[in-house]
């Protein structure tokens, strides 16, 4: 019996973090390796050299446009996914943890958690919260296999959903797109090639600790090291930091620079004196690896996945102490072979975790599934 492989890569906007990211980059990666796995994806997906294997979702369902398209996206998902089946066997794999909340005996159906954040912190997921404590279990009680990104991620479903078939729970890490981010030489010089910067990249959400590292480099200030932020310029949490900078008078030390292109933040990372992750949480962490893949030394905090995903290649700070913080960054700084070794060991992390091999153990799990 001939079984079709539909991809729900409905979480896919223009400019994307985490999650988009994740799905673009699998989604690319599986249609590459399977010609004959086909993908449901919004209208606006730009990428032509797979048009003929793409069920087009509407657009008014993408995630950039807030929590009344999320909720569009879920509804809709219940009957597009069945109608893109059209009736045949199919397996269903969703990016995230979207999907059917009832399948059909003719359907098998995977999804993707990548971590638990609105149990952790639900100020900052006042309505997905309720997703995940009263859709999600239905939807993974219907799901015949879930991916957690890390084995961090494995732990937590288990403890917050009690989940006693732990066979059912697959982990399989993401990676870094090294084509996209890797050591070769900048092709083009910007306005920090004369400053001396470490970078930021991540969502501006008060788990991320941001406050805390504009903070830690507010007391290294005497070393004229500046702070470059990339990631959303919108929120409350945008506001609180950027209060603090201009009430500090530290614009100086610390610059937003918002949402930027492939292009410039891989030389962002390749010219950067250090990549600092100061975050609480994470389900994986995309940023450090992509940090270590341009030759970036990386300082990292010690909780939940991270050490998971960085292993021995970073140096790690107690996030919630600033002044740890602040010398670990002062020592990967100017301890010059710490910071060689780190960037050695960083690149050979990396290529540890690539979307290639993400791609194949996934396929492989399909494939198990389909025999």
């Amino acid at each position: 019996m001939s079984i079709e492989i539909l991809i729900n890569a409905t979480f896919m906007h223009d400019n994307p973090t985490g999650l988009g990211v994740y799905t673009r980059e699998i989604l690319e990666a599986l249609l590459e390796r399977d010609r004959e796995v086909k993908a449901v994806v919004p209208k606006s997906y730009r990428n032509s050299e797979y048009k003929n294997r793409f069920i087009l979702a509407p657009d008014t369902i993408t995630p950039g446009k807030g929590f009344k398209n999320n909720l569009l996206r879920i509804m809709w998902l219940q009957l597009g996914l069945l109608k893109a089946a059209a009736g045949k066997s199919a397996l269903i794999y969703s990016t995230v943890p979207e999907g059917l909340v009832y399948t059909t005996k003719n359907i098998k159906q995977i999804i993707t958690v990548h971590d638990l954040l609105p149990f952790r912190y639900p100020e900052e997921y006042p309505r997905i919260r309720y997703y995940m404590r009263f859709l999600l279990p239905r939807i993974i009680r219907s799901s015949t296999k879930v991916v957690c990104i890390s084995e961090n991620t494995k732990k937590d479903l288990v403890e917050y959903y009690g989940i006693e078939e732990h066979d059912k729970l697959v982990v399989i890490y993401p990676g870094a797109n090294l084509k996209r981010f890797s050591t070769y030489e900048k092709e083009e010089k910007g306005a920090t090639d004369s400053e001396e910067y470490v970078l930021y990249v991540g969502a501006l959400r008060r788990y991320k600790n941001v406050l805390k590292l504009i903070k830690a480099i507010e007391r290294l200030k005497d070393f004229n090291l500046k702070l470059l932020i990339v990631g959303d310029n919108r929120g409350g949490y945008y506001k609180e930091l950027t209060d603090y900078v201009r009430n500090r008078g530290i614009e100086h030390l610390v610059s937003f620079l918002g949402y930027v292109d492939d292009k410039t933040l891989t030389n962002l990372y390749r010219g950067a004196k250090a990549f600092v992750f100061p975050s609480l949480y994470e389900g994986f962490g995309l940023p450090p690896l992509e940090a270590m893949a341009c030759g970036c030394p990386v300082i990292a905090s010690n909780t939940s996945s991270i050490p998971e995903a960085c292993g021995d290649a970073a140096i790690y700070f107690d996030p919630e102490d600033i002044e740890d913080m602040a010398k670990k960054i002062h020592l990967v700084l100017y301890n010059q072979n710490l910071r060689s070794l780190l960037i050695k060991k960083g690149i050979e992390r990396a290529k540890k975790f690539t979307w290639e091999k993400t791609a194949e153990r996934i396929l492989n799990l399909f494939y198990s599934m389909i025999k």
